[in-house]
């Protein structure tokens, strides 16, 4: 009976919503069984993670050595996580223990084997995953393995029939994913540049050559691990003291790599692999060299393409092996990148020696006042810190540490370089009156900032040679494939079974893009042909040499003289050159700015930010946007302007958006000036024709690249105008896509690099529009926006060449 002075409090709808999910999830909670299942199941996915590096990963120990010692590592190491999870795990009171201990060590054991090669978070992240995933999919296996497993309810057997199902389809799916090669939907298709471009009548660089090549060996006999360099070797060689640049290089690592190499940084072997002409002459002498990798998988035998290929077209070339400098499994020497630059050195003082030694094969072979050093990666910044040290007389870092090499290097090719690894006496590394060439790939995932860009900048000229320094942005390349013992995963098994591969060129296409650009680079730097100059300062000239894609490249020689480099101070209206002077009219946007990599990074390069935004057909021709450039008499004389002057200048496409007319950050400043008025820039008489071309269309497709007219002014107003597009249309922004997995994506940052493009316009074909034009009288160099109808572009060094 119910007593009406103490009513019956009626239970809330939250506590039955927490009974109802408490029984639930006591009904979820797996036994002591279903625990020891998942532990066993967990077991199995480790040794298949662990048995799986270890095939592949090579320790230099030994090829019969390196599988299992390498498992007992992984096993070391994967326990010692599991450990440390457990450890947290039972400091944790608050989580719900749904393995047992062993599963939890277990666990623990696959989310370090996926720490250690995938960055996190997505490295411990995925770890978790697959831990969890197939805990409970070991657990269902067990649980049908139950004698009273067809006694159970049916909706529980339907649940564990279920899970097992899904298990086996998420592990074949998971398996056929990795080894799928990804996906290229992002790829801006290929170019469709119709503008007429006279190919240049030359032999194609990538073609065999006419010598028949020979190869031999060289070495130090120190090498364990390198028997060709030794006994195997036809030319001896004395080891070298590299202890002085591999400072703090010491301990146990060191020792550890002491056993493995059979050697110290106090006894460096000079070993190399040659490929030469078997002909009578003398020939230019190139030397390559590799970056970091793993150091028990040699890297240098992966240029043995491009060796034979030189060869063959009357280079010596030669191959230096530079692997015990890399990484391993216990670490590496460190700050050694200066010691990858003066071994090169060292390398070129043992043919030095050669050339002059009787009886030596080598003897009046090697033509030394044509010296060339090819380096990839961490090699290509070597490549040019040999350049620096060559011409010092000590080591920036200590003057105790003398040099006297003064080689006659008359060119350095960097492909991916790094930069900054080593900074002599803390600054960039200088180059100077050298030709210099960088090509880098969109699609390099290990160096993914095309940062070789920056030494290319620091390149200067100042004597009376002919020098020439070129960038080369290829879009379908990776870091690998110039190199075919690193191949297109950049970042080495199992990492490099989530990297996007399907992008990239087939392998074979990637080294011909190597072969014709440095064999270009090569004859034009080393055998005088500077016909093939006309090939890297526009790639379209060859274009039936190179396989079908996007090059973004830039040029420039001793010739040129800048006008504007937007340097020199945060004045918007100066210039470089004294005396001239620049104005924006009708600009939404107007500023100097740092030019950053796609990760935010600087590239230590300022340009100037325009642009622009009008509607119609046809920009109001009483507001045509535009940028001048103003020169005076006397710096005109200076420059020697004549027909055969070109004008020349770099653009890149930064992919920004004008700002809106409420958005104050982009006011452009006022020109000031009184020598023209703003009206007086004219749209051309082509203005409006690219209308189609404005941002991103209503349907969503991709604007074309911004076109624009180049005007060029006269003392007595005349105006000659061209368009651009009718020399060069300007790349499209060029994104790339690094891996399969869209959340790992932000550690590259931006999805394109912002890269410039030389444009050369020569003076010539103003002359053909106006036969009355005369370049030494030119007054205004004028960029007239008036055939693209809303961009913002990045504008740099703007001057004339030869």
């Amino acid at each position: 009976m119910t007593n009406p002075f103490f009513p019956v409090e009626r239970e809330s709808r939250w506590r039955r919503t927490r009974r109802w999910f408490g029984r639930i999830w006591e009904k979820l909670q797996p036994g002591p069984e279903a625990r020891r299942h998942a532990a066993w199941g967990l077991l199995v996915v480790l040794f298949i993670l662990v048995t799986a590096i270890a095939a592949v990963v090579p320790l230099g120990i030994g090829a019969w050595f390196d599988p299992p010692a390498a498992f007992i590592i992984m096993l070391i190491i994967s326990a010692l996580v599991g450990l440390l999870v457990v450890i947290i795990v039972k400091l944790t009171t608050l989580i719900p223990r749904f393995f047992s201990w062993t599963g939890l060590l277990l666990a623990g054991g696959i989310i370090g084997a996926f720490s250690l090669f995938i960055p996190p978070p997505m490295g411990p992240l995925l770890g978790a995953v697959v831990a969890a995933g197939e805990a409970i999919f070991a657990a269902a296996i067990g649980a049908v393995t139950r004698w009273d497993f067809f006694e159970a309810p049916p909706a529980r057997k339907s649940g564990i029939i279920a899970l097992i199902t899904l298990g086996v389809a998420l592990n074949i799916a998971g398996v056929c994913w990795l080894f799928q090669p990804g996906s290229d939907d992002h790829l801006v298709p290929p170019p469709e540049d119709t503008t007429a471009v006279r190919p240049l009548d030359l032999p194609d660089p990538g073609a065999a050559g006419p010598y028949e090549v020979a190869e031999l060996t060289y070495g130090s006999g120190v090498s364990r691990r390198r028997p060709e360099f030794g006994e195997g070797a036809e030319l001896q060689t004395e080891t070298v003291n590299a202890s002085p640049f591999t400072k703090g290089s010491t301990g146990w690592i060191m020792r550890v790599r002491q056993w493995l190499e059979g050697f110290d940084m106090e006894h460096v072997p000079l070993n190399g692999r040659v490929w030469y002409p078997r002909s009578a002459g003398r020939f230019p002498l190139v030397l390559m060299v590799h970056g970091n990798h793993n150091m028990a998988e040699d890297s240098d035998p992966g240029y043995a393409y491009l060796g034979r290929h030189l060869a063959g077209r009357g280079f010596i070339a030669v191959t230096v092996d530079e692997n015990f400098f890399n990484s391993s499994f216990v670490g590496g020497p460190e700050r050694e990148n200066d010691a990858r630059g003066w071994l090169l050195l060292k390398h070129l003082e043992v043919w030095r020696k050669w050339n002059k030694s009787e009886g030596n094969p080598f003897q009046g072979k090697v033509d030394l006042e044509h010296i060339a050093l090819i380096g990839h990666s961490r090699g290509g910044e070597a490549a040019a810190i040999a350049g620096a040290f060559n011409r010092l007389p000590c080591y920036p870092d200590d003057a105790k540490e003398t040099f006297d090499f003064n080689f006659n290097i008359r060119g350095i090719i960097a492909i991916a370089p790094s930069d900054g690894q080593y900074s002599p006496a803390g600054r960039p590394t200088p180059l100077e009156n050298v030709n210099y060439m960088v090509l880098q790939g969109a699609h390099d995932s290990d160096v993914s900032i095309f940062v070789g860009t920056r030494q290319y900048q620091r390149v200067r000229f100042h004597d009376d040679r002919y020098w020439f320094k070129s960038s080369i942005y290829v879009y379908r390349a990776n870091h690998g494939q110039f190199n075919t013992v690193w191949g297109d995963s950049d970042w080495g098994w199992p990492t490099g079974l989530f990297l996007n591969r399907q992008p990239l060129h087939p392998a074979a296409d990637q080294e011909r893009i190597g072969k014709v650009f440095m064999t270009a680079f090569l004859e034009a730097a080393l055998h005088e042909n500077l016909a093939y100059v006309d090939f890297l300062r526009d790639h379209r000239r060859g274009r039936d040499w190179l396989p079908v894609d996007h090059y973004v490249t830039r040029f420039a020689d001793s010739t040129r003289r800048l006008l504007a480099d937007f340097e020199e101070d945060v004045d918007l209206t100066t210039a470089a050159r004294a005396g001239a002077r620049l104005a924006g009219e009708n600009l939404d946007v107007w500023h100097e700015e740092r030019v950053t990599f796609r990760s935010s990074g600087s590239q230590e390069n300022n340009a100037v930010s325009l642009g622009w935004r009008w509607a119609g057909d046809a920009p109001d021709p009483a507001r045509v946007p535009g940028y001048v450039l103003r020169v005076t008499a006397e710096q005109v004389a200076e420059l020697g302007l004549d027909d055969t002057s070109r004008l020349v200048f770099a653009v890149a496409n930064p992919d920004e958006k004008v700002p809106e007319e409420d958005d104050t950050t982009g006011e452009a400043p006022v020109d000031d000036g009184d020598e023209t008025d703003p009206s007086s820039i004219e749209p051309s008489a082509a203005a409006g024709e690219k209308a189609v071309e404005k941002g991103e269309s209503d349907t969503g497709e991709k604007a074309a690249p911004p076109d624009m007219t180049l005007q060029l002014v006269l003392d007595d107003g005349t105006a000659v105008s061209r368009p651009l597009s009718s020399f060069r249309r300007l790349p499209p922004v060029l994104k790339s896509q690094f891996t399969r997995l869209p959340p790992a994506e932000s550690l590259f940052g931006q999805a394109w690099e912002v890269c410039f493009q030389t444009c050369e316009i020569p003076l010539a074909a103003f002359r053909e529009r106006n036969p009355s034009f005369a370049p030494e009288r030119l007054r205004e160099i004028r960029f007239v926006f008036d055939r693209t109808p809303e961009a913002v572009i990045l504008l740099d060094n703007v001057g004339f060449a030869k």
